[in-house]
């Protein structure tokens, strides 16, 4: 008898977490055009530390590099499972994240960044309110995936 109460109530936390993962969605497959929330294009980011990044769809992802900033970064090619990863580096060189330059690493796969975009939060956070209640909380902006840092070569050339 007890097993059986142990299987329904392992059945219902499943429901509810695949439930909650449904509703924190990638802003892309929420209806969401994250293109409509940014704001000046900028050739290189400085930052002191990545909080982590959301995928937008395989040419795309939203960067964050702290709770109150984060970046709109479009690629020149597909990167393919880049919606799936839990975990991705980014290339950079000194704190700073050069478009041309730098890339996203998925797997073995290494994704130029051709664009740098900085994403208004205020009108995300928004937008995306509906989809995900802690979106307008600045602590707790997202789900955010991993990134990490990988050090680029000072003399590396665009090999785009």
């Amino acid at each position: 008898m007890k097993r059986g109460y142990l299987w329904i109530a392992l059945c219902l936390l499943c429901t509810a977490a695949v439930a909650e993962r449904e509703l924190k969605q990638p802003a892309a497959k929420q209806g969401l055009d994250v293109t409509s929330f940014t704001g000046e294009k900028v050739e290189r980011i400085r930052f002191s530390r990545l909080q982590g990044w959301e995928s937008i769809d395989e040419q795309s992802l939203v960067l964050w590099t702290n709770n109150r900033e984060a970046w709109l970064l479009t690629l020149t090619g597909r990167c393919i499972d880049l919606d799936f990863e839990f975990q991705i580096a980014v290339s950079s060189f000194g704190q700073t994240i050069d478009a041309g330059f730098d890339s996203i690493l998925v797997n073995k796969q290494r994704c130029r960044i051709r664009t740098i975009h900085k994403v208004d939060l205020s009108a995300f956070r928004k937008a995306k309110a509906p989809y995900d209640a802690s979106a307008l909380q600045p602590s707790e902006a997202v789900d955010l995936r991993q990134a990490d840092l990988v050090e680029r070569e000072k003399d590396q050339k665009s090999a785009d």
